[in-house]
């Protein structure tokens, strides 16, 4: 572990697993419940997950399930695992997953899942739940040989709120029961001891008063194995940082409205060609900002698994949005899209003239001084490697399953420091966009074997923690620092 601090300033279940496709999505989900969760700690509320309890009538304690329709999903797909009846099963499949999840996996296949995932949590107790801010809940399900699993659920947010996603995880007490911390030097400790545990790699940065405070790198940035040397994390790693790429997407959008070349209400026919009527015609730029287009996420598409194996085309990501159907009408709902911020990636390109990954390199990355960011081209020597954990618990690298070259909507690389620049030029309107366009609390990206948050507050304090681990942790531990720093 190395760090610089300025003086001033339990046991795991090897549980069922589903594939990493449907772990991608499931992460995708968590990625926008932090979005969301931003919202409440901007606003001087703290995100912290809230566990519910009330009396079992056994006199046990009961988790009580919220009724949302994330929690009544939950419900019942809980009664389905205690009854450990396959009709039960192939009903819940048939009338209550998503058609794409659906015949992605293949009822049968879910349905076997399902039974052979009852058998191995026979007589499980509800041990716990993690409240999400939309109002969801992951369930902590304990077996009576004393270890858990959590079982995490996706649903969408347009009626009838079918399941996307479905995730069992093993329950690792040290990592999901992250301890309140109040100071930098208790979230240094806490990493350290969750790294020399082997449970965590990954950096933390803290700025206060445009000074940066505090850098700690911890664990393996890369690990031994798949023809890798170890390599020992610190501070100059380049770390993937998922979804955090579109703030610097949204940055360039703002740019060119700034400068008159792109409008808030063009619609993508007014830049892009080929695309369906009903999203050239109808989707706005300001709906693809606002996650109110219609569009899903492309990370869905039948090509994109292939896609991943060569650097990414922005064209190529094109015509897998250009290759799907809207939600929603446009303007009329809300759904998380990485298809969407791909689209205005494409509208940077043409409004601009310039490559999409030039026009950030020049106009982003190097205006605010960023000179460890970047999108890969290829491996780089100093680029931590994202680890995600297979069907049997090991980590395994997420190159099969990660493009090389990110895109508008993901998997640029960056520092914890640069992060900090980010959001220093963002205040000081290095960009030209306005002050008012600054987004204050806590933003994040994630997918497997990456974990990254960005939190910033009015006051001046800024927190980065970025992770080559999907656990979450940079999450929980952004946050907790975030809401115990800020002043009262």
């Amino acid at each position: 572990m190395q760090h610089n601090l300025d003086k001033r300033a339990s046991s795991a279940c090897s549980g069922p697993r589903l594939d990493s496709t449907v772990r991608l999505r499931i992460i995708a989900l968590a990625t926008l419940i932090l979005a969301l969760a931003a919202s409440t700690v901007s606003a001087g509320q703290p995100g912290r997950q809230q566990k519910l309890e009330g009396p079992f009538p056994s006199g046990h304690k009961e988790w009580r399930i919220p009724a949302s329709p994330t929690g009544q999903r939950l419900g019942s797909l809980l009664s389905v695992l205690r009854s450990k009846d396959a009709g039960a099963a192939r009903e819940y499949v048939e009338q209550v997953l998503d058609q794409g999840f659906r015949e992605e996996h293949g009822v049968e296949g879910m349905v076997d899942f399902l039974m052979q995932t009852a058998t191995k949590l026979d007589g499980f107790t509800l041990d716990g739940l993690e409240r999400q801010p939309n109002g969801g809940a992951n369930a902590i399900l304990a077996t009576p040989d004393g270890l858990a699993t959590v079982l995490e659920i996706g649903v969408s947010e347009a009626s009838p709120h079918l399941v996307e996603g479905l995730m069992f995880r093993p329950y690792d007490r040290q990592i999901e029961g992250v301890p309140e911390i109040n100071t930098v030097a208790e979230a240094n400790s806490y990493l350290e001891e969750l790294a020399a545990a082997g449970k965590y790699g990954g950096v933390l940065a803290v700025m206060k008063d445009n000074e940066i405070i505090f850098t700690g790198g911890y664990g393996l940035a890369v690990r031994a194995g798949e023809g890798d040397e170890e390599l020992r994390a610190d501070p100059t790693f380049l770390y993937n940082v998922g979804s955090i790429t579109k703030d610097f997407t949204r940055t360039a959008v703002l740019q060119l409205v700034a400068t008159g070349k792109l409008k808030l209400s063009d619609t993508v026919g007014q830049h892009l060609e080929r695309f369906p009527e009903a999203i050239a015609d109808h989707v706005t730029v300001e709906q693809l900002l606002a996650f109110t287009s219609g569009l899903g996420n492309y990370h869905e598409h039948p090509d994109f698994a292939e896609s991943v194996k060569e650097p990414t085309r922005l064209e190529r990501v094109m015509d897998m949005v250009r290759d799907s159907e809207l939600a929603f009408e446009p303007g009329t709902g809300n759904l998380y899209s990485n298809s969407g911020f791909a689209v205005l990636g494409a509208m940077v390109q043409s409004a601009s003239g310039m490559d999409y990954y030039d026009y950030m390199q020049q106009n982003i990355f190097d205006r605010a001084r960023m000179h460890n960011s970047r999108f890969l081209e290829q491996a780089d020597p100093r680029a931590a490697v994202g680890y995600t954990r297979t069907d049997d618990g090991a980590l395994t690298s997420n190159r099969s399953l990660i493009p090389i070259k990110g895109t508008p909507a993901g998997s640029s690389y960056s520092t914890a420091g640069d992060l900090l620049k980010f959001q220093q030029a963002m205040r000081d309107d290095v960009f030209g966009i306005g002050k008012d366009k600054v987004r204050y609390g806590c933003f994040a990206g994630g997918g497997p074997g990456v974990s990254a948050v960005r939190c910033a507050s009015k006051d001046g304090l800024v927190i980065a923690v970025l992770s080559n681990v999907d656990e979450g942790l940079a999450g929980k531990v952004a946050m907790e620092l975030f809401k115990a720093l800020q002043p009262e």
